[in-house]
Order: structure tokens, then sequence, then C-alpha cells
């Protein structure tokens, strides 16, 4: 079993200056040599790309979780520059578990994670179900936290939601992403069209999402609460919305808008975690994070979609509406 006794934090995850990046990597090195100093018998070791690996003799797993993951980071670095700029986020720890009880003696609480503090530290796998699209799913979680824990909470609720489906849909091919949805996304989305559950897209990008707190960030066993998020942003990223002159510039646009409104948002989260009662460290701090900025979307999504969508047309809607839906990915 590995020890959970490391003593060693990693920075917040949160947008840091450039200055103090490799503070962030000097302490992500000593906390990968306290877990390798500790690593049990029988445990091997070894890295792939900006990963730490550590399997229980489970090789095959091990290589197919190390790729993936590794892939999905590198791309969304490719994919989400402007979101990165500036930060350095630290890859969690990826442990090979050879069963599920293993990983679950060793602590592996809130969705495979293990939280040092409020912190993100490792992510367990182990062979059942679909386990690489929970590694995905997770892997896209960390990255977008890691490098900025707050804009990333601070994005709109179908950004996000879309983006993690989007990441655990993918599929690894040649060392490429492949950003098509599975059996199971593509059967919620026609659920959603038989039900007439659509939202007219000027309309539902203006909305906030509610969901259980429970859901905040995804949940191990596949669930979409929006398969319309998932749609958007598949086609924003893989189709031929990722091209388009005004499309293209749908996500970015939204990263544009909110870094001068974060830190009116940030202080207004602060204040009301510090009312509440809630610290830094303490076990939901994260998920409480999250929360209260879900609950200044009513506010700022009729902002940001002003800012973001200027210029366009009834055309411009009505051609994105005829598209999207359409997109198998690619």
């Amino acid at each position: 079993m590995l020890s959970l006794a490391l003593s060693l934090v990693l920075a917040s995850p949160q947008a840091v200056p450039a200055a103090d990046a490799e503070t962030r990597k000097a302490d992500e090195k000593r906390q990968r040599a306290a877990t390798l100093a500790a690593l049990p018998k029988g445990w091997k070791s070894s890295e792939s790309g900006p990963f730490l690996v550590l399997s229980e003799g489970e090789d095959a797993l091990a290589r197919e979780t190390a790729e993936g993951a590794t892939v999905v980071w590198e791309w969304l670095g490719e994919a989400f520059a402007d979101f990165a700029a500036g930060t350095y986020a630290a890859a969690p720890i990826l442990c090979v578990h050879g069963s599920e009880e293993s990983a679950t003696a060793d602590g592996f609480v809130r969705g495979g994670f293990v939280f040092v503090g409020d912190e993100l530290y490792r992510l367990a796998v182990f062979p059942a179900g679909d386990a690489q699209k929970n590694v995905r799913r997770r892997v896209a979680e960390a990255w977008f936290e890691g490098h900025d824990r707050d804009l990333w909470f601070a994005m709109p609720g179908w950004i996000r939601l879309g983006l993690v489906e989007v990441s655990s849909d993918a599929r690894i091919k040649g060392g490429k992403v492949i950003l098509k949805a599975d059996t199971y996304t593509l059967g919620d989305i026609t659920a959603v069209a038989l039900e007439g559950r659509l939202v007219r897209l000027p309309e539902f990008v203006k909305q906030p999402l509610p969901r259980a707190s429970a859901q905040w960030l995804g949940v191990d066993k596949h669930f979409s609460p929006s398969p319309q998020a998932g749609q958007l942003v598949r086609y924003l990223l893989a189709g031929k919305g990722a091209k388009g002159a005004k499309t293209k510039k749908i996500l970015p646009g939204y990263v544009t808008a909110l870094r001068p409104r974060l830190p009116e948002l940030v202080a207004k989260v602060d204040a009301a975690l510090e009312e509440a009662g809630v610290k830094r460290g303490d076990e939901k701090y994260a998920e409480q994070r999250a929360l209260e900025f879900e609950k200044l979307e009513v506010g700022t999504l009729p902002a940001l979609f002003r800012d973001v969508f200027q210029g366009w047309t009834d055309k411009d809607w009505a051609e994105l509406e005829d598209a999207y839906w359409s997109e198998k990915g690619g």
C-alpha cells in the first residue's frame, strides 16, 4: 500500500506569475521524490511526458494509461495555450493498481483522486469498466485546475461540462487525440433531440447549468448533465466550428472576457467562503469554491455573452444551430 504520510504539499493550483513556475516545479520534484522513496516492494515506476507512473504489476494497463494521459495533456496544452499562458500545472501522479480493492485500501476517494489538503496529488487507475474514460476526464480536469483553478471554475458551466465530456470521449490513435462521441454520448444526444429538450443556442449559452453538488466536476460513472454542452464544445473543437471565422473565436473569447472580471469574482467567492467558515485545506474546499463560482453565473453569463458574440447576426446563429447538432467529431 502506498503511504499517504507525506509532508510536502504542491503549490495551490491557481494562476501564478511565470517567475513562480520554477518554485512550483521544485515543489513537484520534491513531492515525487518523497513518493518514490516510499514506494512499496513490488511496485514499479516510470515516466511518460509530464507524468510519474506507478504500477502494481499491471504493465499493459500502465502503458495504456500513460500513453492516453500524456497525449490528452499535451493536446490540451496546444488547444488551450491562451488558458495556460503564464502558469504551470503539475501533472497528477498516475497510480495503476492491480484491483479496485487495492486502490480503495490506499485511500483513493472523490472520483479517483487523493488530495493533500485541497491539492490534487494522485490519480488512481484499476482494471474495471472503461478505466481510460475516467482517466481522460480526470486528466482534463487536472490540466485546467492546475493551470488556473479559479479561471476554470469561473468558466461558463456549459464550457466546463462540455470540455470534460469531450475529453472523456476522446480516443487515442497514432499518438493523436480523436474527438468523437462514444456510444453512450450518442445515446444521450439522441434522447435530448427526441424529447424536445434542446435550447436555442443564444439562450443556452446564457443560462447556468444547475446540478447537484455531487456532480460538481464530473463523477466516476458515465453521466451527461448536458449533452447539448458536449455537442457544442465538440463542434467548436473538432468540427467546422474550429475553423469558422467567428466560431473559432468563441472558446478563446470567453477566456479573454473572463480575465479582467476574475479578480472581482474571486473576491466575492473568498468572502462567501469566509462567511461560511470554509477554509483552504478543508476536505471540501475545492468543491465549495466551485459551487460559489457557479452561483455567480447568473450575473456573469449575460455580460460574457455580449463580449464574445458582439457583431453576431441572426444568420450567424442560424448557421451555427444547423451545423453543430450534426457534428460527429474527428
